[in-house]
């Protein structure tokens, strides 16, 4: 379904809603199902819920006319559609002209404002049939034929063209992307590497949350094992966790420097020379562990959805970076801004290295 053209109406009892749907599909139950939703009055109805008028072209394409649309979310839409298009009376012509026609002709015979006045009651009911409302029996059909004319045409004369954020903004502005977050170098490559979960097996869960809150906060890591391959696959893992820069981890076969994060293997059992963690984790590390403990995420998707997690943070520390050069490191405007980004205290310490080492 790439389109769908609608009919809407207000029912005086039921508010406004969609009343006759076209569309393109490919799929042949779309043709036979039946529509959903209750029928709330003989105003909300059209074609009913079993009727659905079909054009097949000579490409195989498949138009459909009926009651409403097979997806809910495109129905919820529509529904918004309607209430838009009516407050705004984007009402059609030819349909109006066919109801002044039916009415002029009432009125001529009797005046139903004078039938009110005197019985308190509407001969008619209180809503009435599009077909009755214009007194003809095809109309329905007519609004097919334009309907299926609409989407067709519209198929010939445009094309549609699907942008990330990163192409729009360098269709429209090429120079506003170039040392930004949205360039192709910002964040590291994850294909044929370690997984984050692999990783974290790999180390055991206390020894990979340590590891993890030097990595972003800019602590030194040493890795210091006795296979250097299993080593450089640890590396490769832990710098897929951070954008490009200044990323303090090295290998090595041993360390005596002072204040760095030490990942050692002692009979296959690693262990980490670091115990000084907070008690607050800052919120980029707690969204990559609540991240890698969704079930729904396989690893290919939590790739992706760590590295929008990087830019995310990646594009706060870059802006929090740009209001202190502006305004200065105390300034009022630099503490509002922290609040309205949602960066809290145990933030500061990822922030502050982030700007430094990935902000240019």
């Amino acid at each position: 379904m790439n389109a769908v053209i609608g009919l809407c109406h207000f029912c005086e009892a039921h508010g406004p809603r969609p009343l006759f749907c076209t569309f393109t599909t490919d799929e042949e139950q779309h043709t036979t199902e039946s529509s959903k939703g209750p029928v709330e009055c003989s105003g909300c109805t059209s074609l009913g819920p079993e009727t659905v008028l079909v054009t097949k072209d000579d490409n195989g394409i498949i138009y459909c006319s009926r009651e409403s649309v097979p997806n809910d979310d495109v129905t919820a839409f529509l529904q918004q559609a309607a209430l838009r298009s009516i407050t705004c009376e984007k009402i059609s012509n030819e349909l109006q002209q066919l109801a002044e026609t039916v009415y002029d002709n009432e009125q001529s015979i009797c005046s139903q404002r004078a039938l009110r006045l005197k019985t308190g009651r509407h001969e008619f009911g209180q809503s009435r049939p599009l077909m009755q409302l214009t007194n003809e029996n095809d109309i329905f059909k007519r609004l097919h034929t334009h309907f299926t004319w609409m989407l067709k045409t519209g198929a010939l004369i445009y094309s549609e063209t699907l942008y990330t954020s990163q192409q729009l903004l360098n269709k429209l502005q090429p120079d506003i992307t170039r040392k930004s977050i949205f360039e192709d170098t910002c964040l590291v490559d994850t294909n044929e590497k370690m997984s984050i979960r692999e990783l974290a097996n790999v180390l055991a869960k206390d020894v990979f949350i340590k590891a993890l809150y030097c990595l972003l906060t800019g602590i030194k890591i040493v890795i210091s094992l006795e296979n250097q391959k299993n080593s450089t696959a640890i590396l490769e893992a832990l710098k897929s966790l951070l954008p490009k820069g200044n990323i303090a981890i090295e290998i090595s076969e041993s360390s005596s420097q002072l204040n760095v994060c030490v990942l050692e293997e002692y009979q296959n059992i690693f262990h980490c020379k670091w115990n000084n963690l907070p008690f607050k984790y800052p919120t980029l590390m707690n969204n990559i562990l609540n991240a890698m403990n969704n079930d729904k995420f396989h690893d290919a998707v939590l790739a992706q959805h760590l590295k929008s997690l990087q830019l995310e943070w990646l594009g706060i520390a870059k802006t929090i970076k740009s209001s202190i050069l502006a305004s200065g490191q105390k300034a009022d405007a630099v503490k509002n801004l922290k609040k309205i980004l949602g960066v809290s205290q145990h933030d500061e310490v990822l922030v502050n290295y982030w700007m430094v080492a990935f902000c240019e």
